[in-house]
């Protein structure tokens, strides 16, 4: 047995069995080989066919293009102005804008309508209060800063604070339980509680950072810490300043015992610190003022009459500030922001309303009366949460929502300003639903500036107005943008844009030809047997004869005395080119431009008119008997399908006969009357009684454009 084939040998048998074995197993392969050569020349056809089909769909797409009125009527618009007016008005047109120009003179933009707090919406800065708690409208970074070059030294606040009493243990191991770590005092498990919170922990297996852990995740408001090197253990208040205080107890067990920070009768012997305040601005004048550097601080009224600014003043020119400044002082006071000279004075109110806190702690100068509420700006509801909600959360939502107005907030004035969207002559309305937060921010009693309309005038006629600065109905096809009042008035020209057209027709005919070569490669002719998949396939053929044929036709009783494709530009290369030199569609640029250029609408309609003629097919069985006029509306060949219900209602539906979507609508008929309306430019008769059934109505072109008979 060789190769899996049994094998006899001649010299047995005296026959060449291999040899007849092999020719009767080619005789049952040739089906096999056969159909498989039949699936492969099927499989090439369908490629074949595929390319055909994608070059003529790039044909059709480009035509579909060229067929559309919009495609010649491309404008463009230019504004010629003098210097003193350049890019006051912007200009635009729209597709079949009247070419030309025209002079167009602004007198008055258009403005919004705006309005101010009535008065100030925050309380003025607490001068005698701890500068993080006063009102200022930044944070205080304590540090230093400088006047004259002497440095002045903010301290930090501090916290509140309870450190054991004594190392709670000499050889004290921290990684060991708390039972066996070697402290003075053994702790016993159980529960303490530190500010009234009860904290419960493990001698035997929990560690003294195990108890750190537990703390710091409690409500106890501080911070525990251990120091291994000293073996101290401090409790820490998580809010700096005075008047906090730490309460401490051991409820079961004695862990706070161990720590030493109380006795064995309950009582505190921890060494506390008291917790100290930030510096307030009176004490920072009073330093200033008493150092001897030549400079007077004082605090100044603000425009609202509230003592609300810092002022610097000295001999000669103050000097603010130095690159070792470690503090903000200056900046928060907005003294760095002022003028050099012998007088710095704050250049915005140093107190106001805070917009990041909660409503209730936002430090309003009128109170709120409720915790939630409402109110109304142009008739849109707006409600607000006091405890939950900080000022810039509800200006955000004032400003998202469909009032048309935007609020903004001026921390020089601690005034919110508010500015309708929308320009012209348009009264904004507040109203206090619930509450009284627009009474509050001082918004209700604000005095309003109206907006007012543009006005503006057309090759010096009267004048005209709008209520915003886009103008679109001044000038048919034209948009005017002004961004200014003009000195005089500005000239606008319209003008064509043949150089689309010829990048339509240009597209379009590279398409074109890309079709007509796909389709040549395909069904070449080759001597030896050796021909393209498609060679002599009628269908593709025809095909690419009906594409070189179509620019040979002629649209008759078209203006400008145009009527094919040649007339354009637009041909298979010049009379009396040699055999194979016009075989591709080539474009006389120049041509087609001077055409799109002098007759645009001529050259329009060479591509894309289209009329037609309605008849009405014998033998239909509904109430239609009669059919005349012109259709006026569609733009394509068709079939229109009319079906009555025999009481007087008409269903239509349009079948376009280029393969484009179907329409439909309906309508109604009185018997033996007319209905002019279905179908524009057409009249349609019942007969009388009218019935039930369906009439056809054919659509035929009675002269098409290139592009439109292509599509």
């Amino acid at each position: 047995m060789v190769n899996n084939r049994i094998s006899f040998g001649g010299i047995a048998s005296g026959i060449d069995t291999n040899s007849i074995i092999d020719q009767l197993m080619a005789i049952q392969r040739r089906p096999i080989s056969l159909m498989q050569n039949k699936q492969l020349q099927i499989r090439s056809r369908a490629d074949a066919f595929s390319r055909v089909n994608a070059a003529l769909s790039a044909v059709a797409t480009r035509a579909a293009t060229l067929s559309q009125p919009d495609t010649f009527r491309q404008r463009s618009a230019s504004v010629v102005a003098k210097e003193v007016d350049a890019n006051k008005v912007q200009a635009n047109s729209t597709t079949g804008a009247a070419v030309g120009s025209f002079t167009f003179h602004v007198t008055a933009l258009a403005t919004q309508t705006r309005a101010e707090s009535a008065q100030a919406v925050g309380q003025a800065v607490d001068a005698d209060g701890p500068m993080d708690q006063a009102g200022f409208g930044t944070a205080l970074k304590a540090g230093t800063f400088t006047i004259n070059g002497t440095a002045f030294t903010i301290p930090p606040a501090t916290a509140t604070a309870v450190a054991s009493a004594a190392s709670i243990g000499a050889g004290y191991n921290a990684s060991l339980p708390l039972d066996s770590a070697g402290g003075d005092i053994t702790p016993s498990g159980g529960t303490f509680t530190i500010n009234g919170v009860s904290i419960n922990f493990s001698a035997e297996t929990d560690k003294v950072s195990n108890v750190i852990q537990y703390i710091n995740a409690s409500a106890a408001e501080v911070i525990a810490s251990f120091d291994e090197a000293t073996q101290v253990f401090t409790l820490t208040h998580r809010t700096t300043g005075a008047g906090q205080s730490i309460t401490l107890a051991d409820t079961s067990g004695n862990f706070l015992e161990s720590m030493k920070l109380i006795d064995g009768g309950g009582g505190t012997i921890g060494a506390q610190t008291a917790g100290v305040d930030l510096m307030s601005l009176n004490d920072v004048i009073t330093e200033i003022n008493g150092a001897a550097i030549g400079v007077t601080a004082t605090l100044e009224d603000d425009a609202l009459g509230r003592p609300n600014l810092l002022q610097l003043s000295g001999g000669g020119a103050v000097q603010l500030g130095s690159g070792a400044d470690t503090s903000n002082f200056l900046a928060m006071t907005s003294l760095l922001e002022s003028p050099g000279g012998a007088t710095r004075i704050s250049q915005r109110s140093l107190g106001g309303v805070s917009r990041t806190a909660n409503l209730e702690d936002a430090r309003f100068e009128t109170a709120l009366t409720e915790v939630t509420g409402a109110f109304k700006i142009n008739g849109v509801e707006i409600t607000y949460d006091a405890e939950g909600e900080s000022l810039s959360n509800v200006i955000s939502r004032i400003n998202t929502s469909s009032a048309g107005v935007t609020v903004t907030y001026d921390s020089f004035t601690d005034r919110l300003k508010i500015a309708s969207n929308a320009t012209g002559a348009l009264a904004v309305t507040f109203e206090d639903v619930t509450g009284n937060f627009l009474d509050a921010t001082g918004l209700l009693g604000a005095t309003q500036v109206t907006g007012q309309n543009a006005a503006y005038s057309i090759d010096g006629g009267a004048t005209r107005y709008s209520t915003t600065n886009t103008i679109a109905d001044a000038v048919d096809g034209v948009t005017l943008t002004a961004t200014g009042v003009t000195t005089e008035a500005v000239q606008v020209q319209v003008n064509l844009r043949p150089n689309q057209v010829v990048q339509a027709v240009e597209a379009f005919v590279a398409d074109f030809n890309r079709a007509l070569d796909t389709i040549d490669t395909l069904t070449a002719f080759e001597e030896g047997g050796r021909s393209a998949v498609l060679f002599g396939d009628n269908t593709v053929r025809s095909v690419e004869q009906s594409l070189r044929g179509f620019l040979g036709r002629s649209v008759e009783g078209l203006p400008g005395g145009l009527r094919t494709a040649s007339d354009i530009g637009i041909s298979f290369g010049a009379v009396g080119a040699g055999v194979g030199q016009t075989k591709h569609l080539v474009v006389n640029t120049q041509k087609l431009m001077d055409a799109a250029t002098k007759d645009p609408e001529a050259v329009t309609a060479l591509f894309t008119t289209f009329t037609s003629a309605a008849s009405l097919v014998p033998g239909g069985t509904g109430t239609i008997e009669a059919v005349s006029g012109t259709p006026t509306a569609l733009q394509r060949a068709g079939r229109y399908v009319v079906n009555s219900d025999g009481l007087g209602a008409l269903s239509i539906t349009f079948t376009p006969n280029d393969g484009s979507p179907q329409s439909s609508m309906t309508g109604s008929i009185a018997a033996g009357g007319t209905n002019t309306t279905l179908i524009p430019g057409l009249t349609l008769t019942a007969g009388n009684p009218l019935v039930a059934g369906s009439n056809e109505i054919i659509i035929s072109a009675t002269r098409e454009g290139f592009a439109k008979s292509l599509s």
